[in-house]
């Protein structure tokens, strides 16, 4: 069960990958040597230097909100004590969820697999953290509450966790 789940996330990643069109450019993107990746700077810099529209939406989307995203879950699944079990899944997959989704509603990118990044979607909305067994799927409950605060000097309005807690009483505060 969780090698299905498994290919099949690779296979909706895979195919929002495959199916991205650049939109035209109304400027020439500046030269970079092969190998070398994109300076990373605010939207409107990168905009202003002619930077491919991915690179932007990768930066101020994507990678953005990946940080905001680990500054959640990885906090408190150390303060879980043992590691999760592979395919774990759930609210931290969020930051590639409305990647794609972004991707989809500019039309950049048509994943042939989109039913499938409904489904994604409404797991992350409506249920904590979750992982596929073959004779039963474990499935938390959301935190009752999630305290955040801004990252000082962050492009993106990046967060940070102060404080999560869950309806039984469990917490983690003070991580960062």
């Amino acid at each position: 069960m969780a090698s299905d789940i498994a290919a099949g996330l690779s296979f909706l990643r895979s195919t929002a990958e495959e199916t991205y069109a650049e939109p035209p450019a109304d400027r020439a993107s500046p030269k970079r040597k092969k190998g070398e990746g994109w300076p990373v700077l605010p939207p409107e810099r990168a905009l202003e230097l002619g930077l491919p529209f991915k690179e932007i939406l990768t930066q101020g989307v994507r990678d953005a909100l990946f940080r905001t995203f680990s500054a959640f879950y990885l906090p408190v699944r150390a303060a879980l004590g043992v590691p999760p079990p592979v395919g774990w899944y759930g609210q931290q997959d969020g930051w590639w969820i409305a990647y794609l989704d972004v991707l989809r509603r500019l039309g950049l990118a048509a994943p042939k697999a989109s039913g499938e990044l409904g489904a994604w979607e409404a797991l992350a909305r409506s249920a904590g953290w979750w992982w596929p067994g073959d004779d039963r799927c474990v499935l938390v409950e959301r935190p009752a509450r999630v305290r955040l605060k801004p990252v000082p000097g962050s492009w993106h309005d990046e967060l940070r966790l102060e404080c999560v807690e869950y309806r039984d009483g469990w917490s983690v505060t003070g991580v960062l």
